[in-house]
């Protein structure tokens, strides 16, 4: 068995030209509804007992606590708005599993040109710029993915087993 792999130890939010997400709000709610609408008790910790008030603010990219980069930490599954400083929706899920600030996660950067990538580990949950990408969009090629058209220029490829 080999080595464990470096991860990123923060998760990262873009608006939506790509660029690190300022001053954004993110809004984390009950899986397959509305997170702004129905909102979940989030937590700063992953003991689940500090907890988080909603929206959370972004700051260069990042979730943040008291001026201090964070992750937040949830119990199951759940939905996700993002919305930047203007309130416009840069996007939002419908489920996501707990993979905020826990689980295995590689982030892959798009060229608008490559659509095959090196990967780690066989993802169960293929995101670009936080929009889920349905299986039909890619494929798994050995130690690869690749995506029926290149992901966008800059663009954040999330893949979590």
């Amino acid at each position: 068995m080999g080595a464990p792999t470096i991860k990123v130890p923060f998760p990262t939010f873009q608006d939506r030209a790509g660029q690190p997400l300022d001053n954004g709000n993110v809004y984390i709610g009950t899986a397959f509804t509305d997170a702004e609408a129905n909102p979940i008790q989030v937590y700063w910790d992953d003991a689940l007992t500090i907890p988080a008030a909603q929206p959370i603010k972004t700051s260069g990219g990042y979730l943040y606590r008291n001026g201090t980069v964070s992750n937040v930490f949830v119990n199951g599954d759940y939905s996700m708005t993002v919305r930047d400083s203007k309130d416009t929706l840069v996007y939002s899920a419908e489920s996501i599993f707990s993979v905020l600030g826990q689980g295995t996660v590689q982030n892959l950067s798009g060229d608008g040109v490559d659509d095959t990538f090196a990967i780690n580990f066989v993802p169960s949950l293929v995101f670009i710029n936080g929009v889920y990408q349905f299986k039909s969009t890619y494929s798994i090629i050995g130690s690869d993915i690749v995506f029926s058209e290149a992901p966008p220029f800059n663009s954040n490829i999330e893949l979590v087993a």
